[in-house]
């Protein structure tokens, strides 16, 4: 008779649910630039789904699309021109800014720039911004603020000689925001009248960099001097605004680039000295991350699709991406009488919102419906549960993901099948990091224990793609290509078949043994390979024995 709860032994990888809540991890990747000591400086998001960034010491522009991971790189028609700060603007092409040529430039989709003069000679135009679909940047040499029309330049004095300008952004209610390194203060233009009010820092020569604003009208900046994130509050809209800063944990960092995140109103940000990428609330609660490559001087940011970020590395060549850990089940919303039960801890000292979704992202953008999303509000190292009843799964079964937003620091969950008709019988689900599945790639997983007996008990496997949902695989085409081989205790091969799997979506393969074309065994050996797909694949094996009883076992690596 099998044990209700029969987890198999995973090596090396396997999540003990009671010791789940541990230090923020991330899952890194880096793509090589083509160009070497190209310099990537600033980063976008375009309305192409496509990320353009500048690379400074090349002279280029370049395109890094995700989910094909293709990269093109484009060379600006004035030489040494000095590509710097970069937007997307409203119409769908993208802008950038030429520090050395004193040029303001556009790139469309078919890769062709076009550039327009500065009327200020010498003006070294620093930051831009577009979202609104307006053209505005920094000209740090002349300490102005731009404006690009159809009808041409408009240029603004800033009122505080020499203020250095540098980052600018916009708030999507018609007023510019940006930041004055030497003057030590946020200026804000306003679109309508051109009138400049300015709000002082309140730590001395706090070193301004990069600005951004939230969809709660706060304008964050880093202060890569003082080694501090701050904001500037929505009271913020006239002067002289409230002024919030929080110091960034690890000292000496240089803070100096940074990206609001729109889905759930965190800040990220990189440290050029430390090496690292950070996020902080508005409540001051940090997370960092330490970049993979040693001394890469992460620069330049952007917040892409379902919790991926990517930045550039200045030093290294390349550019970036992270992406928070989850825990990961595959559950079931009401099967044949089951469902899934999901017991959840904060085991942070403060309170912190846990979310679980079919989907990473709690607000991402969907093709379709987007799934409900589980989000529990938890007290300091409080608790609470949610049922599968609460439908987070399109179909039958689905991965869920389970992550602290507020920290990055993952909850205790207990993820537990039930019949509510035979409640004796519930089972747990065993879970496992997300960044452990990624690390695995296309590790076949082995079953040992797989059974088909004469009077009905039989082994199913339930297998799940979990790249498209956590949002690692942007844009998958295809899931995951597979091979199932059973074999007996003995080593012999009893009989193969392949599969493929939708991304985002389960299979779920019913007396396994059977459909390999196996006849009874008790003990026989099956095997799961992915032999193809961009996918990652995570998969349990669930036996029913002969009196009826489950049990559940993860694959083992071989």
């Amino acid at each position: 008779m099998l044990s209700r709860v029969n987890i198999a032994a995973v090596v090396g990888f396997l999540l003990t649910l009671a010791a789940v809540g541990q230090s923020a991890t991330g899952i890194f990747g880096e793509t090589r630039l083509p160009t070497p000591a190209a310099q990537p400086t600033e980063i976008v998001v375009g309305w192409d789904s496509a990320l353009w960034f500048t690379e400074f010491a090349a002279n280029k522009v370049a395109r890094y699309y995700p989910p094909t991971r293709e990269l093109i790189e484009y060379v600006v028609p004035t030489p040494n021109s000095g590509p710097l700060g970069i937007t997307s603007g409203g119409t769908g092409a993208i802008w950038f800014t030429e520090f050395a040529a004193g040029k303001i430039a556009m790139i469309n989709s078919a890769g062709v720039i076009t550039e327009y003069t500065i009327p200020t000679p010498a003006s070294a135009p620093v930051g831009i911004t577009g979202a609104t679909g307006s053209i505005w940047f920094t000209e740090s040499a002349a300490n102005k603020i731009g404006h690009l029309t159809p009808a041409g330049f408009t240029e603004t004095i800033i009122p505080t000689p020499a203020s250095l300008p540098m980052g600018v952004t916009d708030d999507f209610l018609g007023g510019i925001w940006f930041a004055e390194v030497q003057g030590n203060k946020i200026g804000h233009l306003a679109a309508s009248s051109g009138t400049i009010t300015e709000t002082v820092i309140p730590t001395p020569n706090a070193g301004l960099t990069n600005l951004s604003s939230d969809t709660t009208g706060r304008v964050w900046f880093a202060e890569s001097a003082a080694n501090k994130i701050g904001f500037l509050s929505p009271t913020g809209f006239v002067s002289p605004g409230v002024i919030t800063e929080f110091p960034v944990p690890s000292p000496q960092s240089t803070p100096t680039h940074v990206a609001a995140d729109f889905s759930s109103e965190v800040l990220w940000f990189t440290e050029q000295a430390t090496n690292k990428i950070g996020f902080v609330t508005a409540t001051g609660r940090f997370t960092e991350y330490v970049a993979p490559t040693p001394a890469s001087q992460p620069t330049g940011i952007a917040v892409y699709l379902s919790g991926n970020i990517f930045f550039t590395e200045l030093s290294a060549n390349a550019i970036g991406s992270l992406h928070q850990d989850a825990i990961v089940f595959i559950a079931t919303r009401g099967v044949a009488g089951w469902t899934t039960e999901f017991d959840i801890a904060n085991v942070e000292a403060r309170a912190a919102t846990v979310f679980g979704s079919q989907s990473f992202t709690p607000f991402f953008v969907c093709a379709g419906p987007c799934p409900p999303t589980i989000g529990l509000r938890l007290p300091a190292q409080g608790t609470g549960s949610a049922a599968g009843s609460q439908a987070v799964y399109r179909g039958d079964f689905g991965a869920v993901f389970f992550y602290t937003r507020e920290d990055g620091v993952l909850p205790n969950v207990r993820a537990r099948l039930v019949n509510p008709s035979s409640p004796a019988r519930s089972i747990d689900l065993p879970g496992i990091r997300l960044s452990t599945l990624s690390s695995l790639g296309m590790t076949p997983l082995v079953f040992p224990s797989a059974l088909r007996t004469a009077a009905g008990g039989h082994s199913n496997v339930l297998i799940a793609e979990v790249g498209s949902g956590s949002g690692l695989r942007v844009g998958l085409v295809t899931g995951l290509q597979l091979q199932v081989e059973a074999f007996s205790a003995d080593g012999q091969s009893l009989g193969r078949s392949t599969f493929s799997v939708a991304p985002g979506a389960p299979l779920y393969l019913v007396d396994v043994l059977g459909i390999l074309g196996v006849g009874n065994a008790t003990q026989a050996q099956v095997r799961v390979t992915q032999t193809g797909g961009e996918g990652i694949m995570w998969a349990y094996l669930i036996t029913v024995a002969d009196d009826g009883d489950i049990g559940i076992s993860t694959g083992a690596t071989p």
